[in-house]
């Protein structure tokens, strides 16, 4: 298997089956990459809670924006060079260049550390938090259960789509809710698949949280269905 398949999961040998002769394999979703554009500069990052902070110019908060180098590969690498493309804040420049590896971000001047999750980064010294308002765009790639890649989703948008099961293609109907930390309160904090439902599965409806840009476990129905975004072609057509 290609590596490019299997990028972002580690693939655990579970001990007690080893030991029963077991030869089975659990692979785990793991992180892929961190959402691009503008990330909002936290004024008291000793907390987990969104505080605009606002002496970078008024009225605007203080934030600049992340995006990868080759635009068209958005979301579909789990490491990448990225540059800061719009600022207001002193210390993080237009054009300062970095790099993301997974979850670990490091654009010297502007924040070197990891996310917690898609809609936050905080540096490993803990003194900046920065928060994000991520679009997954469902729509870049094509989303693989980790379990069985046969079985994978393909979205037009993020309202619809569709998924396959076996070859068998079914419409899909999804709704996002994207977070807003520039909202009045209460703010949304964090972007998540409010609902999924699918023609493959009538009356089930799943609801989803995003582990990293590129990958999400969607639960529902006493199940989970855990994707990863690969970079593969599909259509729902």
């Amino acid at each position: 298997m290609r590596a490019s398949r299997i990028s972002g999961l580690m693939v655990l040998a579970g001990i007690g089956l080893a030991a029963c002769g077991g030869g089975a394999v659990i692979a785990v979703l793991g992180s892929l990459g961190v959402g691009a554009g503008d990330y909002l500069v936290d004024a008291n990052p000793a907390t987990r809670t969104y505080e605009a902070r606002t002496d970078c110019g008024a009225p605007d908060a203080c934030s600049f924006s992340i995006n990868p180098v080759t635009a068209a590969r958005k979301y579909l690498e789990r490491d990448y060079a990225v540059t800061v493309t719009d600022s207001n804040f002193s210390a993080c420049p237009v054009t300062t260049a970095g790099r993301v590896t997974d979850d670990r971000v490091a654009i010297p001047g502007c924040i070197v550390g990891r996310a917690l999750s898609v809609n936050e980064i905080v540096s490993d010294d803990g003194l900046r938090r920065i928060f994000h308002n991520f679009d997954p765009e469902l729509e870049r790639g094509v989303w693989v259960d980790i379990q069985d890649d046969t079985h994978r989703f393909k979205f037009n948008d993020n309202f619809s789509g569709c998924e396959f099961v076996a070859g068998v293609k079914q419409p899909v109907a999804v709704t996002v809710e994207i977070s807003d930390f520039g909202a009045p309160s209460p703010k949304v904090n964090a972007t998540t698949i409010k609902s999924l439902v699918s023609q493959h599965r009538p009356g089930t409806t799943y609801t989803g949280a995003f582990v990293s840009a590129g990958s999400v476990r969607l639960s529902g129905g006493g199940g989970v269905i855990e994707l990863e975004r690969r970079d593969l072609v599909a259509n729902c057509l």
